[in-house]
């Protein structure tokens, strides 16, 4: 198994030390023991770039989670705050618990004609002919190599023996990790926008005294070099004690262009239909006018969700999905 080194920097005498972890299953527990931190560097063995621990597959979902802003006692009250994106990578569920790449693994590249494009199966994984997973090309074994070349939602399109088609996030590691900071910088902007999109002015409130609906606003900003869209923000909503009671996942509708901020929105259904409520990008609700000028009766500068009437003790956000808009080199 892998050895890590991990830089951790104590807040208290405000110094900096060393330790490491046998293997990513030791790695894993001081995680989910609260000993490490998003913030700690962490070098894998046989790699001469460091880390962040928000960056290492399995570990993003165990690292401590700061709360946006603590209940107020009195509900009418409105927070208002910035929170900059979790530095967590989406690639790996927890619950698979499997390891890192060996160290013979991650000095693949530029070894044997790999490159920072390509990406390490960590597992048997099923090679899909479209991005919704409707039809299986083949099998694919374990530490086979494939090309990376777009992603969309929790699927990588990929090349693999000259055939192209789509294999889960969770099945694969993208090599670029273990790249230089520039180079990992270069594609997981390509790869990972989410990363690059801040969450600003966030507030939340109840409707009124003893109401169990909460309005909840902010805005996007999109720091990558890329338009995004298929944004995923998640929330999680938290007791007094900090555990997680329930988590809420926004699904955003539209395109944030590159450098820019958009509040988001929500559009009620048009009455006596069956139709869902819609959350959108501030170019996306434009579109929508244009299309239909009565929308403008049916829009919400928040999102309107239930939370029960019982105490709330934090709240916190991030962003755990986005996909960039390449555009082809003609």
């Amino acid at each position: 198994m892998a050895q890590f080194q991990i830089n951790k920097y104590d807040h208290i005498t405000r110094t900096t030390y060393t330790t490491q972890a046998a293997d990513f299953n030791e790695l894993m527990t001081m995680a989910k023991n609260g000993n490490l931190e998003p913030s700690d560097l962490i070098k894998p063995q046989g790699t001469s770039e460091w880390l962040y621990a928000g960056e290492l597959p399995n570990i993003k979902d165990l690292l401590y989670e700061a709360p946006i802003e603590q209940a107020s006692k009195t509900p009418t009250i409105i927070g208002s705050f910035l929170l900059i994106a979790s530095l967590g990578f989406g690639y790996i569920a927890m619950e698979n618990q499997r390891a890192i790449p060996s160290a013979a693994d991650l000095e693949l590249i530029g070894n044997n004609g790999l490159t920072e494009s390509d990406a390490l199966l960590t597992n048997t994984a099923k090679f899909y002919g479209d991005a919704e997973a409707r039809q299986t090309l083949s099998t694919l074994n374990k530490n086979e190599v494939v090309e990376l070349l777009d992603k969309s939602g929790t699927m990588f399109k990929v090349k693999y023996e000259g055939k192209e088609g789509w294999i889960s996030i969770d099945d694969l590691i993208p090599l670029y990790l273990f790249s230089e900071a520039k180079v990992r910088e270069q594609y997981q902007a390509r790869f990972d926008p989410h990363r690059k999109i801040n969450i600003l002015n966030t507030s939340w409130a109840r409707q009124e005294y003893g109401s169990d609906k909460t309005n909840i606003s902010f805005k996007l900003q999109n720091l990558s070099p890329y338009p995004v869209n298929n944004i995923i923000v998640t929330l999680a909503i938290k007791d007094t004690s900090g555990a997680v009671q329930r988590k809420e996942i926004f699904n955003i509708k539209g395109t944030i262009l590159e450098g820019d901020t958009s509040a988001v929105y929500t559009v009620k259904p048009t009455p006596k239909t069956d139709e869902s409520p819609m959350l959108v990008t501030r170019a996306e609700l434009e579109k929508m006018e244009k299309a239909d000028p009565t929308v403008e009766d049916r829009i919400l500068d928040s999102i309107e969700r239930s939370f029960g009437k019982g105490t709330v003790g934090a709240i916190s956000m991030r962003v755990t999905q986005a996909n960039a808009i390449v555009k082809e080199e003609k």
